[in-house]
């Protein structure tokens, strides 16, 4: 926790992590790059909540902030928790701090808005496999220079994409399914058959009911 004049402000779900198990961030790509590079990846320092891929608030602030702060004021306190964070994991010779599925706009005040893809430079079709190695070459040499900055203020914003399901029955003006049946009955007659069978196999084969 962070204290304001005495009193617990800010609070943060922290783990120092000697893997990414339960995250649903999949990273082995850095850690890959890092130990090929001869850089210890682990330990890690993670914010975030275990085995739950949902975004939400992570630096969490006392009612009293988020009621009576200016949005600028908040801004400036996450960065400054951000600062902090990246102390934590200098002096304790930990790799990199990761803040996982937090919310867009924590995201925005540590580490700047989303870039524009339209101002991203584009990789030209006739790329030749020389300049694709050099491309890619580059972009891990990127991700190792990130991974021994020590600049308390720099973050990495990384964005990726979820699919969500709703109850939502279009065949029914979008009214919830009422059962699994209900659900089945939005599909082919050849579809609910596989899922049907499907389901009895991993009840019959795996005793999972």
């Amino acid at each position: 926790s962070v204290r304001i004049d005495g009193v617990p402000s800010v609070y943060v779900p922290l783990y120092m992590k000697g893997h990414s198990m339960g995250e649903f961030i999949f990273d082995n790509g850095w850690a890959e790059a890092a130990y090929q590079n001869g850089i210890q990846y682990y330990p890690k320092l993670l914010v975030g909540v275990p085995f739950t891929p949902a975004t939400g608030g992570r630096i969490l602030l006392h009612p009293d902030i988020r009621r009576n702060w200016p949005r600028e004021e908040i801004a400036e306190l996450r960065v400054v928790v951000g600062k902090f964070l990246r102390q934590i994991a200098i002096s304790n010779k930990l790799s990199s701090v990761h803040l996982n599925f937090i919310t867009d706009e924590e995201a925005t005040d540590i580490s700047g808005p989303v870039p524009d893809p339209s101002k991203a430079a584009t990789t030209q079709t006739s790329e030749s496999v020389e300049e694709r190695n050099a491309r890619l070459q580059n972009k891990v040499q990127n991700m190792i220079d990130l991974l021994t900055y020590n600049d308390t203020d720099d973050y990495l914003r990384r964005t990726s994409m979820q699919y969500h399901w709703t109850n939502r029955n279009s065949k029914k003006m979008g009214r919830p399914y009422e059962s699994f049946d209900d659900y089945l009955n939005a599909f082919k007659s050849k579809r609910r058959i596989t899922i049907r069978r499907e389901r009895k196999r991993v009840v019959d084969e795996e005793n999972i009911r």
